[in-house]
């Protein structure tokens, strides 16, 4: 049982990296997606044993609780068309 708390846990953090290594503040701005979205993709890839399904509950539920503390202390940046017809990024500061 430990194990797969191990294993879901170090999922979570490995799909942090990636973010951080992207842009966490762009994903942060649709964090709901991104987290629905990784949880059932887990649950897809570890479907069929217990542990697995364990391991991915546990990794979705780490990544929703961090990327939501996120959110609130760094803030977000979300897609902004301007006057031009240009995008841009646009941040945004969350208070609390």
């Amino acid at each position: 049982m430990f194990e797969m708390l191990i294993v879901g846990f170090l999922t979570a953090v490995a799909c942090i990296v990636v973010m951080v290594k992207i842009n966490i503040r762009r994903f942060l701005w649709v964090e709901v997606l991104v987290d629905i979205m990784f949880t059932a993709a887990l649950l897809f890839m570890f479907a069929g044993t217990l542990g697995g399904m364990i391991a991915a509950v546990f990794a979705g539920l780490i990544l929703s609780i961090t990327l939501w503390i996120l959110k609130k202390r760094i803030g977000y940046e979300r897609l902004k068309v301007s006057k031009q017809g240009k995008f841009r990024w646009e941040r945004v500061h969350n208070e609390g």
